[in-house]
């Protein structure tokens, strides 16, 4: 789906967005209609839905002038629940080892999701994820970057998704050949989404690399405090953690609705109406619904909220806004990009985020069979305006 309707002050409006059966029609038509160098980002986990897009991508590998993969590789501990499942891991290698051959360039890289500090141990995920890509000479030959989130942890894609973003923008500035085109992909499931929880949950709340900034400057100023998290299933004690750490004066929750599961935003506030309505006396008026399969609505709706209040509250200086997600990695796109387009414009916005030590899944035999009713999307996040 393309957005035509424009608003100048959002930086993704209009917007592009394909799913289903249009997915494998946009790639065939854009990577066989010029000369393509691409550079494709990936992890490894156990999530099946690791290789949907790069396969994809890769029936039209012949059409492509070089192909250079990049394999992220993460350590979430000794002592990680989701150590159990590295069958599942092996699986994804193996299938992963069989596309090798038609990369043009591979490479790997080590992120460490811990210090190595056993005293002060912390996480340092985000800040090894922005290094992924050191500086625009990394990426500046390449006609396309796609970065596929699939199984990534937000932790890492939300950091490295801001400074590709960072790194095209700044050069648009200059006089310079064709930028690169900046895709993201992701394979999304609700249903296989409900069988993966979070273990070993972090007490601490973490403001992430690259959207802490304005919200560190004025955390300890008598400034208005917004929280906006976007509510997913069985978050309850990182949503708590997160009300513990910064007290907000306001709370404006956004339920995924419409959603492939019609009931899903009903169920949720169910599961949370005691917390929201009854101990934090959120406003219900103050719920938000934002469509599951369109993360450009959570984008538009946290954007102008956010820019309102800042209108209003101009003459106390500035309002504070936390954005977090406990919801699919889709809609969780629309909070990054809010906070990125938000900070641009030089408003007090953070992304809190709750990490696990690993995770749980209730009916492992279940995940590789219910991969196949995955969809893939892919969003443009940046496209050279200048051609």
């Amino acid at each position: 789906m393309t957005n035509f309707h424009s608003d100048s002050s959002l930086n993704w409006d209009p917007y592009f967005i394909i799913c289903g059966k249009k997915f494998d029609d946009f790639w065939k038509s854009h990577l066989e209609s010029r000369s393509r160098k691409v550079l494709y980002i990936l992890a490894l986990g156990f999530d099946p839905r690791m290789l949907n897009g790069l396969s994809r991508i890769l029936k039209f590998s012949n059409s492509i002038e070089d192909f250079k993969c990049i394999l992220i590789k993460y350590d979430e501990g000794p002592s990680s629940p989701s150590l159990r499942y590295r069958s599942f891991v092996e699986k994804n290698t193996e299938e992963f080892e069989k596309l090798k051959g038609k990369f043009s360039i591979f490479e790997e890289k080590q992120i460490k999701l811990w210090s190595d500090n056993s005293i002060t141990r912390r996480r340092i995920g985000d800040s090894e994820a922005i290094n992924i890509i050191g500086n625009f000479e990394n990426i500046q030959d390449f006609t396309d970057i796609i970065v596929d989130i699939s199984a990534m942890p937000k932790g890492l894609y939300f950091s490295l998704i801001a400074k590709i973003l960072h790194l095209l923008e700044n050069e648009e500035k200059l006089p310079k050949k064709d930028l690169p085109n900046f895709f993201t992909i992701v394979s999304e499931n609700t249903e296989l989404d409900e069988l993966i929880e979070d273990s070993g949950i972090d007490e601490d709340p973490k403001l992430m690399r690259g959207y802490a900034k304005e919200l560190e400057r004025y955390a300890i100023a008598e400034i208005p405090y917004i929280w906006i998290p976007i509510l997913g299933e069985h978050k309850k004690i990182q949503l708590e953690n997160i009300h513990k750490w910064r007290k907000p004066d306001e709370i404006y929750p956004i339920l995924p609705s419409p959603s492939i599961n019609p009931r899903r935003g009903d169920d949720i506030i169910s599961e949370y109406h005691q917390l929201l309505f009854d101990e934090w006396n959120v406003e219900p008026k103050n719920v938000m619904y934002a469509d599951e399969s369109n993360p450009f609505d959570a984008y538009r709706q946290i954007f102008y909220l956010v820019r309102e209040h800042t209108k209003v509250l101009a003459p106390l200086g500035k309002c504070r806004v936390a954005i977090s997600s406990d919801s699919s990695k889709l809609i969780s796109l629309g909070a990054l990009l809010a906070a990125y387009d938000l900070l641009k414009q030089n408003m007090s916005v953070g992304i809190i985020n709750i990490e696990a030590d690993g995770y749980d899944i209730k009916t492992p035999e279940r995940l590789f069979d219910l991969n196949r009713k995955s969809d893939l999307y892919t969003l443009l996040l940046y496209h050279d305006e200048r051609k």
